[in-house]
């Protein structure tokens, strides 16, 4: 049983450094309005290249320098890390 639960410990071991190795690193995050109602462009830097997007999302724009409400400001930045992360890859 210990070799088990050392096997599998290591491997965990394993399976996050690749993830942290894999994961992008998203900085410096904006977000403004454009001139299309509606429509707002997220700025960043994502692993050293400056990359922005489109959203729709009203509440991203609300949300994101908002530290008040920290439950709607860490979806905000989710959300605006995954647009920017998706444009990224799709440089």
């Amino acid at each position: 049983m210990f070799i088990i639960e050392t096997l599998y410990l290591y491997l965990r071991m394993i399976i996050n450094e690749t993830i942290k190795k894999n994961a992008m690193k998203t900085t410096e995050i904006k977000i403004e309005r454009t001139r299309s109602y509606g429509h707002y462009r997220i700025t960043g830097i994502v692993n050293g290249i400056e990359v922005s997007a489109i959203t729709t999302d009203s509440e991203a724009f609300d949300y994101l320098d908002d530290e008040d409400n920290q439950e709607k400001h860490e979806q905000a930045l989710a959300h605006c890390v995954m647009k920017l992360e998706l444009a990224y890859e799709n440089l």
